[in-house]
């Protein structure tokens, strides 16, 4: 929600900055751009309604430009629910599209915030680098720098861009887990629904394995990722999901959850997976299939 709010109520916490340093050549340009009357995109706060305050997220130059300029005056923000740990998260990934662009050091120090807190560590590598704007090996060879220092503790699983929790025998060349085909979320009524056999349970898992689903549905992913970033965006409902995958050259294999009791919601993931030519031939053959099966 964009509104225009007091500035003096802004709490700026120097630990959310996701940058090293406030660039002060910056701030200078900014103000006076605002003396003339340019027009700045709206900063972004998060509301603590427990704290009933705001707290900067993305745009400390621009905040701190307006002070100087106009300090008593509404400032335009783009007002977001949220405690600190919402806003620090936000500011990890603000500024690749906007401003002045995050430098390697700004970046790697971004990723540093990120593996050494307790909740984001959790994230895989894919959506921590989507996120700030690193590349996925990028992400992985400061996780390892990290875990070899004893910073941080390897983490038994990884939460997924379709917030999945991923637990997987080897992540990143690491045995972590040393789990049976009874433990993986594609293991039901003593088959595996991957690869379509009986398969006993303490059979020692493939490295496909996964956590079954969590008893509470996660957050649905933010739809403003970039789409790269983005894998299997769909609404989640309470139901046992059925998986498929598809194997596309040169893109290796993709999930696919399809909810078993909400067909419309399964129509709708498999046309964005897979695409609507894909989607309407699987209908016809669908349909085919069906009036074959009535006929016998």
């Amino acid at each position: 929600m964009q509104t225009r709010i007091d500035p003096q109520k802004i709490i700026i916490d120097p630990k959310i900055q996701s940058r090293i340093k406030t660039s002060e050549e910056t701030v200078e340009n900014y103000a006076v751009a605002m003396e003339r009357g340019d027009k700045f995109p709206p900063i972004v706060v998060f509301y603590d309604k427990e704290l009933d305050a705001y707290i900067l997220a993305d745009g400390f130059h621009r905040l701190y430009a307006h002070l100087r300029v106009r300090p008593y005056d509404p400032i335009l923000v783009d007002q977001r629910l949220g405690d600190r740990d919402d806003a620090a998260w936000h500011s990890l990934g603000a500024n690749r599209g906007h401003g002045l662009q995050p430098g390697n050091k700004d970046k790697e120090h971004a990723l540093r915030l990120a593996l050494l807190h307790p909740k984001w560590t959790l994230q895989s590598n894919k959506v921590i680098g989507c996120h700030i704007g690193v590349s996925v090996p990028t992400v992985r060879k400061y996780r390892r720098s990290l875990e070899e220092s004893g910073e941080i503790r390897p983490a038994p699983f990884r939460i997924g861009a379709d917030g999945r929790q991923y637990s997987y025998k080897w992540i990143d060349g690491k045995k972590l887990v040393d789990a049976a085909c009874g433990d993986c979320g594609y293991w039901k009524n003593s088959v595996c629904t991957l690869l379509h056999e009986a398969t006993p349970p303490d059979r020692s898992s493939c490295e496909n394995f996964i956590l079954p689903m969590p008893s509470e549905e996660p957050e649905a992913p933010d739809d403003t990722e970039d789409e790269d970033c983005r894998i299997g965006v769909y609404e989640r409902k309470a139901v046992r999901p059925l998986v498929a995958k598809r194997r596309s050259p040169g893109q290796g294999w993709k999930n696919v959850c399809l909810a078993e009791k909400n067909s419309d919601l399964s129509a709708v993931e498999i046309r964005d997976v897979f695409g609507e030519n894909y989607a309407g031939a699987l209908a016809k053959s669908l349909l085919k299939l069906l009036h074959d099966s009535a006929t016998d």
